[in-house]
């Protein structure tokens, strides 16, 4: 009989705000999560110091695309905006948590922000943030903050981009390995017992063992899944099954059948909410 772990404890969710649509999308799902485990909602706000050092560049400018027109960037006047965004980011954190009836509190930093992010992490059980980066040629690939947080892989991470948490339908990925039983867990959290509402697909070469420890782990938690055996190895059928589902996703992070290279070209094909558990 496999051990089955123990329900994961989430007292801090952390999540990294800038404003935009996936950071305040991001946040209103770290705000459901702090209520569901009555856990602290942690918002932080990083002034990004390499901006700062930029307009300190004789070189730095900036351009009105309507006019042409160009004129120098002061220091003290991105500052000034750096401290507006991070006001505007306290009030919409302290509004979802008044809203969810959550404890919360909000850190301003100065640095780099995905050192920063990755620092603040280290102290929150789970972290929150918009899954792609912002850049235009690169708009689908995973951001570089949620990239360093994968690759780190020391604590639950919910990556959004549009919908807002993970919900039924989930899909869990497990391997047989500690991170995939903790993710396991932590998804019956998420799926409830509600019937063809989980999907859990096993991925590994001894199909009929991981079968068997994922049914005992549902079984602990009172949940009804279907079971899909993947195989060996990962591929399209996982893209597949979460797109025809429009599934929240769960995967295990650092398992033997799971490696940093085949999580990020999996992120990068769908635009589902996904919680990376390590």
């Amino acid at each position: 009989m496999t051990a089955t772990p123990a329900t994961r404890t989430i007292r801090r969710v952390l999540v990294a705000l800038d404003t935009s649509p996936s950071s305040m999308a991001a946040a209103r799902a770290a705000a459901r999560l702090a209520s569901r485990f009555e856990a602290e909602l942690v918002g932080l706000f990083v002034e990004d110091l390499d901006l700062l050092h930029l307009t300190n560049s004789p070189m730095a400018r900036h351009v009105d695309l309507l006019t042409a027109s160009s004129e120098t960037v002061e220091s003290l006047d991105v500052e000034r905006q750096l401290r507006a965004q991070a006001g505007r980011a306290r009030r919409a954190l302290a509004q979802l948590a008044d809203r969810s009836e959550v404890a919360w509190s909000f850190q301003v930093a100065r640095g780099n922000v995905a050192a920063e992010v990755l620092a603040a992490a280290t102290e929150n059980d789970l972290v929150s943030l918009g899954r792609f980066g912002l850049s235009l040629r690169h708009r689908r690939r995973l951001g570089k903050i949620a990239r360093a947080l994968l690759a780190e892989g020391n604590r639950c991470t919910l990556l959004i981009e549009r919908m807002e948490e993970v919900r039924p339908p989930v899909v869990a990925v497990f391997d047989g390995s500690e991170a995939s039983r903790s993710a396991l867990v932590l998804a019956t959290e998420f799926a409830g017992p509600k019937l063809g509402a989980f999907l859990v697909l096993t991925l590994g070469e001894n199909s009929d063992q991981l079968r068997r420890e994922a049914a005992e782990i549902l079984e602990e938690g009172d949940v009804t899944a279907e079971l899909i055996d993947l195989g060996p190895a990962l591929d399209s059928k996982v893209v597949n099954l979460v797109r025809r589902r429009r599934a929240g996703l769960v995967l295990p992070v650092g398992g033997p059948a799971l490696g940093e290279e085949e999580i990020q070209g999996l992120l990068n094909q769908i635009d589902c909410p996904v919680l990376a558990v390590s």
